[in-house]
């Protein structure tokens, strides 16, 4: 700016002495004849026109003044304009860096996301392997115990149908497994076109990284121009119209770089919808994780309800070989008359209908039986797996409150084994609730209404329970 006004002042002082130095041609060349006359009317008027021609020049020289003046204000105008839309460039170039810098940080933490659920999709794969070959092991040993059961005899009928009972329960565990293995090919399949998908992001992040260093290529060459707009700019002195020239020129530029830039601002927005497209697959990827974690929880509750059933199997398939080879020893097996089923040593009635504790006791006489006993695990197992619901035992503290007898008059402490069901709270059974009953809970029943089967609890005598007799 300094420039430009030196060079205004050099062309204003040019313009006065181009005028001076015409006034003293002028003067020069007057006649000889004015020279030599020395009236005071020719030295008037000569002055007159030195005036006139001082006046005309001084008039020019101002005019001219004034024109530069407004013409340095319009360039000095344009050049704070173009200087202002340089530095809105400079800054929007600048903010499209950052969000460039930022959508590859956010691709980077979705390809280490991605990663992990590869990893976690590998882990899950192994899991379910290991359930596979536990639940092949399970069969193995279910097939070989099957096999053991057909050599039993026709006392062993019922023992049979329960096994075939586990049997279809294995099956179904092997179906369940058939379809963990369907989905898990499907969730693989999945993952196999996620993976192409990343590699598409990653090769429209180098495109993308092309397009910026294009982008860095020619914002330094527009640094150069704007070098070579200064160059030009200490020139001015030479000619306006040539600034006016270069103007243009610097104004085609900046609606070029305006152009790129708009066409930067697309780039970007295309890049941050396929991220976020990117993030909803991943998501996506998560949630189909968190469901296969949740099914392999599933499948391993279930194994581990299939183990504990199978445990149980094997007791009673042990007691019950112990129970056939003492038959064998014996004569053969006892047998037991129609709906009665034989197990151990005794014959077993499991009721279809409900009575009270002593309509069930009374029952059981009537036939000739008891109400059930129960002396060792080997029963209890064998009772507990016999049935669904609660059932009435043949045990109760009618006589005494807290001195608990079997049906035979055999007191309870004499039993080498007790099954009252123990709570966590610390509250075991039997604790004589009078909640439904004032006067308590006097007998003994296999289970409660709850769906438990395995223990013992205390009930109201009065309550309607189905029973087991034993003969």
């Amino acid at each position: 700016m300094t420039r430009v006004l030196l060079v205004v002042l050099c062309l204003t002082l040019l313009c006065g002495l181009t005028a001076l130095g015409v006034l003293y041609v002028e003067k020069n060349n007057m006649p000889g004849s004015l020279k030599a006359q020395n009236s005071s009317a020719s030295q008037c008027s000569l002055e007159l026109q030195i005036a006139e021609k001082h006046t005309q020049m001084s008039d020019f020289i101002e005019t001219q003044n004034r024109n530069l003046s407004v013409d340095l204000s319009s360039v000095q105008q344009k050049l704070a304009e173009k200087s202002s839309m340089s530095d809105s460039l400079e800054a929007q170039n600048r903010n499209l860096s950052a969000s460039l810098s930022s959508v590859q940080w956010k691709l980077a933490e979705k390809s280490n996301i991605a990663n992990s659920l590869e990893a976690q999709n590998r882990n899950i794969s192994e899991s379910l392997s290991s359930v596979e070959q536990k639940l092949a092991e399970k069969l193995s040993v279910a097939s070989s115990l099957e096999a053991q059961n057909r050599n039993l005899s026709a006392c062993l009928s019922s023992v049979q149908q329960e096994l075939a009972e586990k049997n279809n329960i294995a099956n179904s565990l092997e179906a369940q497994n058939r379809n963990i293995a369907e989905s898990l090919s499907s969730v693989e399949q999945k993952l196999a076109e996620k993976l192409s998908v990343a590699n598409s992001l990653e090769a429209q992040n180098r495109n993308l990284s092309a397009c910026l260093s294009s982008v860095q290529q020619e914002l330094a060459e527009r640094n150069n121009i704007a070098n070579s707009l200064e160059a030009q700019t200490r020139n001015i002195a030479e000619s306006l119209s040539s600034v006016e020239q270069e103007l243009a020129e610097k104004l085609s530029v900046a609606n070029s770089l305006e152009a790129q830039n708009r066409n930067l601002s697309a780039c970007l927005s295309s890049v941050q919808q396929e991220l976020a497209e990117k993030l909803s697959v991943a998501n996506s990827l998560e949630a189909q994780n968190r469901n296969l974690s949740a099914c392999l929880s599933s499948v391993q509750q279930e194994l581990a309800g299939t183990e504990r059933q199978l445990r149980e199997l094997q007791v009673i398939h042990s007691d019950l070989f112990k129970t056939l080879s003492s038959c064998k020893e014996n004569g053969g097996c006892r047998e037991c008359d129609s709906g009665w089923r034989n197990g151990l040593v005794h014959c077993y009635l499991f009721s279809t209908h409900k009575l009270n504790w002593k309509q069930s006791r009374d029952y059981c006489i009537s036939k000739g039986a008891k109400l059930v006993i129960i002396n060792c695990q080997q029963e209890q197992t064998f009772v507990s797996s016999s049935i669904s619901e609660t059932h009435w035992i043949g045990l109760s503290d009618l006589g005494t409150e807290g001195q608990w007898h079997w049906v035979d008059d055999t007191p309870l402490s004499q039993t080498k084994k007790q099954f009252w069901y123990r709570r966590g709270n610390g509250m075991h059974e039997p604790d004589n609730w009078t909640g439904r009953d004032p006067n308590g809970e006097d007998c003994a029943a296999m289970g409660d209404e709850q769906g438990v089967t395995g223990q013992w609890f205390d009930a109201s005598c009065t309550a309607q329970k189905r029973f087991v007799c034993e003969k």
